[in-house]
């Protein structure tokens, strides 16, 4: 696990230097405020993708039979591009009262669209252990988004080019991963995906709406803030959230895919829990000082004087997404465990505690770094959380 989990992590890493590039110069180009909107769109585009994907990556790293596997990404692909079908026609409907708003919500279906395939398609060749073609187009994505918005925000440097620069890239990507899969040949019924449904209700109900709180609670700040701030601070915070979220989730989502995968197969135990939690720990904690160090560094160099906020929101928040890497084993177990509705739970608590806190801020003011300091607080201790769950979930298999 660990040779597959290293050449991810390689391809990953190189992945995010391009993905780097990309964000760095679009927005240096654009500003604060541009950049803002297209980070908010982003965020609704995941909330989206949360929702129609139905955890489906859980579901494809669980399968142990070919047929299983085969059946859930032929019908999650059916399930993705139906509702976001329906989804579409209700922007449509919104666009005719608000243009703007309906604008936003169509642009952010279609990527939620786009990367929805990617994202079950990415979890099958990872579970059928194709890992240089998932490696290949790991590279491709983030390179062609580049290029395409390089040449787009030539024509004009507004958020809706950087959107359509990202919507080219993906649907090349989506194209050929789903063209590698047997969603490609076989397409869903609405009847086969009912049954599948009810196949899988346990991780589709609860592991759902689990995924899409904890998606929602990553992006309530950004999408709370233009209503406490103005938009050259969401751009800061929207900037600041695709330099360590985006970067560190690409990591996650395959390290996470192949633990639970691990767990699925061999029974955890308080060993593998301990020798996994403080391997990925002392990886989160090299990260933080690697980061603490070069932040200054690279955002003068990058940004300069256009983004004064940067470095202390990007420093504060980077503690957040780090620590989820010593919770991937916990987070395995508990998926393993079939304790979704645990994971429901907690991020309904969590989400209750960030509402209250955003809440006091948009009625108080308060600071805009106190309000980032904040976020990252709660962030972590909410990976601290899911790490005692897993901790006692060991403790009670034994």
């Amino acid at each position: 696990m660990l040779a597959k989990l290293a050449r991810l992590s390689g391809g990953n890493a190189f992945a995010q230097l391009v993905n780097f590039i990309a964000i760095s110069y679009v927005s240096r180009s654009v500003g604060p405020d541009e950049y803002g909107n297209y980070a908010l769109i982003i965020s609704l585009s995941l909330i989206i993708t949360a929702f129609v994907t139905l955890k489906g990556d859980n579901i494809i790293y669980s399968c142990t039979k070919v047929q299983d596997l085969n059946e859930a990404i032929i019908n999650l692909v059916g399930f993705i591009s139906r509702s976001v079908f329906v989804l579409i026609i209700i922007s449509a409907i919104v666009a005719c009262f608000d243009i703007y708003l309906g604008g936003i919500l169509l642009i952010a279906l279609l990527l939620s669209l786009l990367n929805s395939v990617i994202v079950v398609a990415s979890a099958y060749f990872i579970q059928e252990e194709k890992i240089s073609s998932h490696l290949k187009l790991l590279l491709i994505r983030p390179t062609l988004m580049l290029l395409m918005q390089v040449v787009l925000i030539i024509v004009s440097k507004t958020y809706i080019f950087l959107c359509l620069g990202k919507m080219i890239a993906d649907s090349l990507v989506a194209l050929i991963r789903i063209k590698s899969t047997p969603a490609y040949h076989a397409s869903a019924s609405i009847a086969s995906i009912k049954i599948f449904l009810v196949k899988y209700k346990y991780y589709c109900l609860h592991g759902t709406s689990a995924s899409v709180l904890n998606i929602f609670n990553q992006q309530l700040a950004l999408i709370a803030s233009p209503f406490i701030y103005n938009g050259f601070y969401t751009g800061h915070l929207g900037l600041a959230l695709s330099l360590v979220i985006a970067p560190i989730g690409i990591i996650l989502s395959p390290l996470r895919g192949l633990v639970i995968k691990k767990v699925s197969q061999d029974k955890p135990t308080l060993k593998s829990y301990t020798l996994y939690t403080l391997l990925l720990g002392m990886l989160a904690i090299i990260g933080y000082i690697v980061a603490y160090l070069a932040t200054p560094y690279i955002v003068s160099n990058v940004w300069g004087d256009t983004w004064p906020y940067l470095v202390e929101v990007v420093t504060c928040l980077i503690i957040w997404p780090l620590s989820s890497l010593f919770s991937s084993y916990s987070y395995a177990v508990i998926i393993s465990n079939s304790k979704q509705r645990l994971l429901l739970s907690v991020e309904i608590i969590y989400l209750l505690i960030r509402a209250t806190v955003i809440s006091c801020y948009f009625l108080y003011s308060a600071e805009f770094m106190t309000y980032i300091v904040t976020i990252a607080i709660i962030g972590f201790t909410y990976n601290l959380i899911i790490s005692l769950i897993g901790l006692r979930e060991v403790i009670y298999d034994q």
